[in-house]
């Protein structure tokens, strides 16, 4: 195992750093993951100084989460920043880091499904989390004292939250979608609520009462398709008070899923984290006094104490003064494995339930998304260059269907990208028996899947991701 390889109970490694926020979708994604696989980190608020001394002029990012890994050097010595919760994920599972919990289970089925449940949450989710957390007025009030407390000292508050409420039309909700949405989101939590009752009867009889705590879609442990809907379901709709009251007196099997893959059952809480005017990180069981005023930092200041002492020879003693935090689930390292098949190797139908509504709902954008990128004129403009332009946010707008109801919606390159390097990533290295397998899943569903099919087998266009900024590569992809 090399030194970047470590394992719970192999070699000391340095935290993982995530910058993020308490409210935010992705961190949330991220933050569940690192708990449940006992990954050490340290998580620092995005304040208005890491952003102008860090994320932007290093990490090359103006957005969260970022995780800044020192035991992957670049070959100048700085950390790599990691910026997309897809590619941290892949990252940590191809370093071997934590304790080996596995993050896919089911087979083959039950690995696309986690996939395609990765591409749904982080893309066409944001229309569920958004609309339940800038439409409700009856939580308005909560929401400015929380972001009040989120957004950095100095920034615009009302403002920071317009930029997020304004972004409602280009997902395509409005007063005619809106309702149709709603029932798209009644429909989600259903299916859930029945596959988690399936599942708690299920481990409660083979682990008595501790399996009640192991209601998780796929396995006695969270795995993908959970950390990836804790994002917009538990960050968003759990978090604030409308929808959490919703969640938790109407679907309260989905409430206490959605905390328990948070890692709040049975774990330990996060100790506050901040950045000393030494450049510290410093871990306490209380939040320190406030340092006084000093110079901007330098992006040195995200850079661990031990690391600093290694590369500056310093002493034992000015290294971090305390242990790394590692948190953790119910489930110790190893439990588990081998990752549970599907009864029969085929998808339940309780999760056939949540996976037709990707089908029906953000399948049709990723093939448009797909056939607008295909175009030449499009791919030669936005193809990776020394002067050519990254894509823009949003390609165009275009008429899709929320819930039955047309709307229009913009065009988002993201959706595509995702598509590829989740399931598309998962199905290219495949064997030709287990890519026909595939093929004939989504062929299930119908038309839609049948679309997504074809996708699959086609080679559709790829896409480069470079710092949060997409590409219509000329050639394929490394996925």
């Amino acid at each position: 195992m090399g030194p970047s390889d470590k394992q719970e109970g192999g070699p000391a490694m340095e935290p993982l750093i995530l910058i993020g926020t308490a409210n935010s979708y992705f961190t949330a994604k991220v933050r569940s993951y690192f708990r449940w696989k006992h990954i050490d980190f340290v998580e620092v608020p995005a304040t208005t100084e890491v952003y102008k001394t860090y994320l932007i002029p290093v990490a090359g990012v103006s957005q969260v989460p970022v995780v800044i890994d020192w035991n992957a050097k670049h070959a100048n010595g700085r950390p790599a920043d990691l910026v997309d919760t897809t590619l941290i994920l892949q990252h940590c599972e191809a370093r071997r880091y934590g304790n080996g919990l596995p993050l896919h289970a089911g087979g083959v089925e039950g690995r696309f499904f986690g996939c395609l449940m990765e591409v749904f949450a982080d893309e066409w989710l944001k229309i569920v989390a958004m609309m339940w957390r800038w439409s409700p007025q009856e939580h308005a009030q909560y929401l400015k004292a929380d972001w009040a407390l989120v957004v950095p000292p100095g920034n615009d508050v009302q403002r920071a939250m317009k930029q997020f409420s304004g972004s409602l039309p280009a997902l395509g909700v409005t007063d005619a979608t809106r309702a149709a949405a709603q029932s798209v989101t009644h429909e989600l939590l259903e299916a859930l609520s029945v596959r988690l009752a399936a599942q708690k009867a299920r481990y409660e009889s083979q682990f008595g009462a501790s399996g009640r705590s192991r209601a998780f879609l796929l396995a006695p442990h969270p795995t993908l398709a959970d950390f990836s809907l804790v994002g917009p379901l538990g960050a968003h709709l759990l978090r604030d008070p409308a929808p959490g009251y919703l969640l938790k007196t109407k679907y309260p099997l989905v409430a206490l899923w959605l905390e328990a893959t948070a890692g709040h059952h049975g774990t330990c809480p996060p100790a506050p984290v901040t950045v000393s005017r030494t450049g510290q990180l410093l871990l306490s069981a209380a939040p320190p006094p406030p340092p006084p005023p000093t110079p901007p930092p330098t992006p040195e200041r995200l850079e661990p104490a031990s690391m600093r002492a290694k590369r500056e020879g310093e002493g034992a003693a000015d290294t971090l003064g305390a242990p790394a935090l590692a948190f953790g689930g119910q489930v110790k390292a190893g439990e588990g494995e081998p990752p549970p098949e599907l009864p029969g190797g085929r998808l339940p139908e309780d999760l056939r339930r949540l996976a037709a509504v990707f089908f029906r709902e953000h399948a049709p954008i990723i093939r448009a998304t797909y056939d607008l990128l295909a175009d030449k004129r499009v791919s030669a403009k936005y193809a990776r260059g020394p002067s050519s332009p990254s894509l823009p946010r949003i390609l165009q707008y275009h008429s899709v269907p929320i819930g039955g109801v047309e709307a229009r919606r913009a065009v988002f390159p993201y959706d595509a990208w995702k598509f590829q390097q989740s399931p598309l990533s998962y199905y290219r290295t495949c064997s030709p028996e287990t890519k026909q397998r595939i093929l004939s899943f989504c062929r299930s569903f119908g038309r839609e899947g049948g679309g997504v099919a074809v996708l699959l087998d086609s080679q559709p266009v790829n896409i480069a991701f470079y710092k949060a900024k997409l590409f219509a590569a000329q050639k394929p992809a490394k996925l």
